[in-house]
């Protein structure tokens, strides 16, 4: 697999992900979301997880729908962050954060669009478990940079594991 710069992994994604039809959405989403119940399912299990934090939309996916993580998971509480990732972080402290995936790469590391938000938040919540949540056809090889913060998990269509 060709490894990109973090400028030609985004190019090349941009063109895969104009080419998913509406059906191909719908279905991801869908996928995603139950990938998602897994994952907090398993966390739960291990009482890893008690207070939340969920970054949404994800680009190419749509939204996750955090009222029905809420009905499914009501010992957790989840806090939505505002739609803009440029503001000031969150105040609080979480035991798991879930960010959008761009695309991501097989040594579990997230590719953004460029701005570095996310990795400097999550800096600040090293306690917390990571997830990044996007679609299979965002996996790409890139080049990291000292600053990129591993992710715990990710979770796409078809996986939902440790990395």
């Amino acid at each position: 697999m060709t490894k990109y710069t973090k400028a030609q992994a985004r190019e090349y994604l941009h063109e895969k992900l104009l080419q998913r039809t509406a059906e191909e959405k719908s279905a991801s989403q869908s996928a995603v979301y139950a990938n998602v119940v897994g994952v907090l399912t398993a966390l739960l299990q291990k009482k890893i997880v008690r207070h939340a934090l969920m970054y949404t939309p994800i680009q190419h996916l749509g939204e996750i729908d955090i009222s029905l993580l809420q009905q499914d998971f009501p010992e957790v509480s989840f806090d939505v962050a505002p739609r803009s990732s440029n503001g000031a972080f969150p105040d609080e402290s979480y035991d798991c954060i879930f960010v959008p995936l761009y695309g991501w790469n097989s040594a579990g590391y997230r590719l953004g669009h460029g701005g570095g938000w996310y990795d400097k938040f999550l800096a600040t919540q090293p306690q917390a478990v990571k997830i990044g949540v996007g679609l299979d056809d965002g996996l790409v090889e890139f080049a990291t940079q000292s600053h990129d913060i591993p992710l715990d998990y990710i979770v796409t269509e078809s996986r939902r594991g440790l990395l």
